[in-house]
């Protein structure tokens, strides 16, 4: 199998040139009482321009182990490329030649492999010995101001700035641990808000129960009444009885009626109380959408309604609603 055409990156090898590594640069301090000033300031200046510089190959040196990793997750994807096709050829009959130019690619790039993995040892002891040097000239360099650097006001600067650095950072740290707690807060006012309109869903379900039960105990009552009316005229006779039985059919006719406009007007201000309810609901979720967290209702949609109420909903205004994820959606 070719190389150049299965797209597979040509490595650094041995021979590749590697990072350039500063050598240790040696600072020579003359412990001397009358050391001038100037010098002083030379030498501290020369100090922190060696610094910089291993800084800098630092850096460079990050950036090499950078490109290393992704040169190797490169290989481990090609590596395993080459494995399925193994398997492949395996299964097909007439495919041994590709099989061994496989097999061959596939030692290839596993040694491909350790050399990467050699690489990336040896750039990250370089960059432990540049760590360790670093240290090292910074610890001299503050040994070098402290012992012989006569005026100490720079020495109470970079003290100064060390202190406005912890300080930033603690700051920092506080403001994190307050977005963390805001968050939660959200999270907790989110999940509460959703426990509500569950709540409230079972509440309506309950008092529909509750419509229909008087319902029913109310025509039952009215028949009962009807006959012990009735049971209780038996002993009358004639026309008075006729006469009775006419008005008390009448009386419970009428109260029927008015018994029916009560419940009515009954049903009819507990049904707009409930859409009263419910729209305040879903104004609060609007709001708390709007305000606080932007994924909300698409989160408790498929929760509160059913699978073909949401499908009919997202039909509906799937053209003007959208929503811009960048994760997985909640469903």
């Amino acid at each position: 199998m070719d190389r150049a055409s299965s797209g597979i990156p040509l490595p650094h090898g041995p021979s590749a040139p590697r990072s350039p590594v500063l050598a240790r640069p040696v600072v020579v301090c003359h412990h001397q009482g009358t050391m001038d000033t100037d010098d002083l300031k030379l030498a501290l200046e020369r100090q922190r321009g060696e610094n910089k510089e291993l800084v800098e190959a630092l850096l460079q040196l990050e950036a090499d182990y950078a490109q290393l990793e992704q040169e190797r997750a490169e290989v481990q994807e090609e590596v395993g490329r080459l494995r399925r096709v193994t398997v492949a050829a395996e299964e097909t009959d007439g495919a041994w030649e590709e099989l061994d130019a496989t097999r061959s690619s596939l030692l290839y790039v596993q040694q491909e492999l350790k050399l990467l993995k050699r690489q990336q040892e040896s750039l990250e002891e370089e960059k432990q010995e540049m760590r360790d040097t670093i240290q090292e000239l910074t610890t001299e360099n503050l040994t070098l101001t402290k012992g012989n650097f006569r005026g100490h006001q720079q020495l109470l600067e970079v003290q100064q700035a060390v202190k406005q650095l912890k300080a930033d950072l603690q700051r920092v740290k506080e403001e994190r641990d307050a977005q963390g707690k805001e968050l939660a807060k959200e999270k907790l006012h989110s999940s509460e808000l959703t426990e509500t309109i569950r709540e409230q869903r079972e509440i309506q379900e309950v008092l529909q129960s509750k419509i229909n039960q008087l319902k029913e105990e109310l025509e039952d009552s009215e028949q009962q009444n009807a006959l012990q009316k009735l049971e209780q005229g038996e002993d009358l006779s004639g026309s008075l009885l006729c006469e009775i039985v006419e008005a008390k059919l009448e009386t419970r006719l009428v109260a029927k009626r008015r018994g029916i406009t009560y419940w009515l007007w009954t049903l009819a201000s507990l049904y707009i109380w409930l859409q009263l309810l419910a729209g305040s609901l879903v104004a609060t979720a609007v709001l708390y959408t709007y305000f606080f967290d932007g994924e909300f209702i698409y989160r408790t949609l498929p929760l509160v309604l059913s699978e073909h109420s949401y499908d009919q909903l997202a039909s509906g205004l799937g053209g003007h609603l959208t929503l811009h994820s960048q994760g997985l959606l909640p469903f």
